[in-house]
């Protein structure tokens, strides 16, 4: 029996957040956050109230589902459930969405 792999999203493309528009306990020490160097001000990400940052994402693998489906990369927050990411072609815009 195969498993069908699920994507759920809205399609729309989102600016990445710079570190100045992320909640400073963010990325202060002890922060969700913290990990990201101070000189780093862009690529944070807000979905469904979560700061996020591109370095949480791992690349998609090539000839996986989510990379037929045309997805870049994933942060996975269980077994077989998390997020995808789409990057624009310019870098300043992404497509999110779950996966399950």
């Amino acid at each position: 029996m195969s498993e069908t792999l699920v994507i759920r999203g809205n399609g729309h493309w989102r600016p990445f957040l710079y570190r100045y528009e992320v909640p400073a306990d963010v990325t202060a020490p002890g922060g969700d956050l913290d990990w990201v160097d101070a000189d780093d001000d862009s690529g944070f990400i807000r979905y469904k109230g979560v700061y996020s940052h591109l370095g949480d994402f791992m690349r998609c693998p090539p000839g996986s589902q989510l990379a037929a489906a045309g997805w870049h990369g994933y942060h996975a927050h269980g077994f077989s459930v998390g997020w995808v990411i789409r990057v624009s072609s310019d870098g300043e815009t992404y497509q999110i969405a779950r996966y399950y």
